[in-house]
């Protein structure tokens, strides 16, 4: 194709006039891209907040916001703590639990 020429080591290589795009590692960039977020309306206290405990930790407020996101994903949703609950085996108690509580608080 006219524009376009082989290269040895990344495949076709684009030419622009000066600027060279190689496609390969082009595709290769974008398929591996992170995806970005957006949050609106963002009370100025709250910005405030976040910028301060992520300037105490060191970090930018992105990475800051990024790693408390993955710790509340790291969490199961209440649906799944639910269901997680829901899926446990019944026990079958020989005494009632009120009868155990107050065995409890009696040694105490």
């Amino acid at each position: 194709k006219p524009g376009w020429r082989r290269d040895r080591c990344h495949g076709k290589v684009a030419n622009r006039g000066s600027m060279q795009v190689d496609m390969k590692l082009l595709c290769f960039h974008v398929y591996f891209m992170t995806t970005m977020i957006q949050i609106r309306n963002v009370p100025e206290s709250m910005h405030r907040q976040l910028k301060a405990r992520a300037a105490l930790e060191g970090v930018s407020m992105s990475r800051y916001i990024l790693r408390e996101i993955e710790r509340a994903l790291a969490r199961p949703s209440r649906r799944e703590w639910l269901e997680a609950i829901a899926a446990q085996p019944e026990i079958a108690l020989d005494r009632s639990p009120a009868d155990i509580l107050r065995e409890e608080r009696g040694l105490r």
